[in-house]
């Protein structure tokens, strides 16, 4: 059976490197309809907010983590990155707006045809008892409608799919499960879109049992699923890889866009 992935992704697992690779080539800027910022209306008021706040700190300054992405460097905004790898009319671009100004990172999905649009890192360090990824998403323009299956991001640990994680929307159900599928849950609460959301991703290990826990959050809006998984033992001496971006084996519906931004990676 075809599968599809809508893929907003942290990986700590073994995977192809065609479509998670490590590198620092960055992407040049580009420029498009963004999301409100901050929850505004997008509008004047808005530019003006990105134009006033360009010139502080970077958020990624004030952050004490193993990885940080905010895609605001001048002129490399996939700095920590490898170049994006697209296909079937997929774009990964980088767009003014997003939570921190100036630049977010944006994916618009070709409906009409299969395709990716990712960009990936690796991840200096292994995976430790506990690894957290922390982001920004904006899911625009996404309908509850006949999708296959769609995946939000992916979060594992080397070792084997078994230990990679998707967030997958299909037939008005969001589920958390691994690549191999052979684990899954269901999200409970309500999946925020079309607005700014916080997307936490906790993996936790020790030598008996393994846990891995999501939530995205936005407003009144929460939904959260957690899954069994790895031991420490397996994978203690695996890398953690980050990537982001869509990919889908089918034609979608409908064409939605997603915005990623403050892309933060713990590890303890």
């Amino acid at each position: 059976m075809r599968r599809s992935y809508l893929l907003c992704a942290l990986v700590l697992g073994a995977c192809s490197t065609d479509t998670f690779n490590a590198g620092d080539d960055g992407g040049a800027d580009a420029t498009d309809d963004v999301p409100p910022i901050n929850g505004g209306d997008g509008g004047v008021d808005a530019k003006l907010d990105v134009t006033v706040e360009a010139a502080q700190p970077r958020y990624c300054a004030g952050i004490d983590a193993q990885f940080c992405a905010d895609f605001d460097k001048p002129g490399d905004p996939a700095m920590g990155f490898a170049s994006p790898t697209e296909d079937g009319g997929y774009v990964l671009s980088f767009v003014d707006g997003g939570v921190s100004p100036p630049t977010a990172a944006k994916v618009d999905v070709a409906a009409s045809s299969p395709g990716y649009a990712t960009i990936g890192a690796a991840i200096s360090g292994n995976a430790s008892t506990s690894t957290e990824l922390d982001f920004k998403i904006f899911i625009k323009d996404f309908q509850s409608g006949p999708y296959p299956p769609v995946s939000m991001f992916v979060f594992g640990i080397a070792g084997g799919e078994s230990y990679v994680y998707t967030l997958t929307y299909g037939s008005g159900v969001w589920t958390l499960s691994n690549l191999s599928n052979t684990k899954s849950q269901q999200l409970s609460g309500t999946v925020p879109v079309d607005q700014w959301a916080d997307v936490k991703v906790q993996v936790g290990l020790s030598n008996t049992s393994g846990s891995v826990v999501l939530t995205i959050s936005a407003g009144n809006d929460s939904a959260s699923a957690s899954l069994q998984g790895p031991t420490l033992p397996t994978v203690s001496a695996a890398p953690v890889v980050l990537s982001l971006g869509v990919i889908s084996s089918a034609a979608l519906s409908q064409s939605p866009s997603v915005f990623y931004d403050n892309v933060v990676v713990y590890s303890k």
